[in-house]
């Protein structure tokens, strides 16, 4: 996928450690849809997983955010 930065995503690219840890772990909606769209997957179950994944190591506002995609439901 092509590099751009109109979102603050996790396909960004970066230059260093400090960016990459500066950088948001979830995809913005142009990449989501790209993704969805080539590997046919349920964008509900990924952020029900994520959010599995972020209370299990302590994230509660990424878990919250994940919650919140979630019950929307793209």
């Amino acid at each position: 996928m092509a590099h751009y930065l109109d979102y603050n995503c996790l396909m960004n690219g970066v230059n260093h450690l400090d960016e990459l840890d500066s950088r948001s772990f979830f995809l913005c909606p142009v990449c989501l849809r790209k993704l969805r769209f080539r590997l046919a997957f349920d964008v509900g179950k990924r952020f029900e997983d994520l959010r599995r994944f972020c209370l299990a190591r302590g994230l509660q506002p990424d878990a919250a955010w994940s919650a919140r995609k979630f019950a929307e439901k793209p």
